[in-house]
């Protein structure tokens, strides 16, 4: 059998619903997880929020997820929480709660986030 014009058409149409049914159990997955408090899980459901990758952008969403990963110890995170405080994006803009994730950041081993900490004393 030679696979025809049509063939091809709905393969690739195949393949495009099963990489969307596999981003949607992603995303449940991760959220599961996340809700559970498992700081990796938070990490990258956050990202993908701040993002729109399989998701809706959202700087709220990704604000919480990205919190809940700190909250827990994750070093990646707490630097995005200081940048997301720092700039206003899903959460009411605090300089001091944003050199305090930078710090904590850059505590956890996290070089953006004592970068991040001293552009915040350099500029004020």
């Amino acid at each position: 059998m030679i696979p025809t014009a049509n063939y091809a058409a709905n393969h690739e149409k195949n393949a495009i619903e099963e990489r969307f049914t596999e981003m949607d159990n992603e995303i449940e997955r991760l959220t599961l997880l996340a809700r559970q408090g498992e700081p990796n899980s938070a990490r990258e459901l956050a990202y993908k929020y701040e993002h729109g990758e399989g998701v809706e952008q959202s700087d709220a969403e990704a604000f919480r997820w990205y919190m809940v990963a700190a909250e827990k110890g994750d070093a990646f995170s707490c630097n995005a929480v200081g940048l997301f405080y720092g700039c206003g994006r899903g959460v009411e803009k605090s300089e001091g709660d944003a050199l305090f994730w930078y710090l904590r950041a850059g505590e956890k081993g996290d070089s953006w986030g004592w970068h991040n900490a001293g552009n915040c004393y350099y500029y004020g």
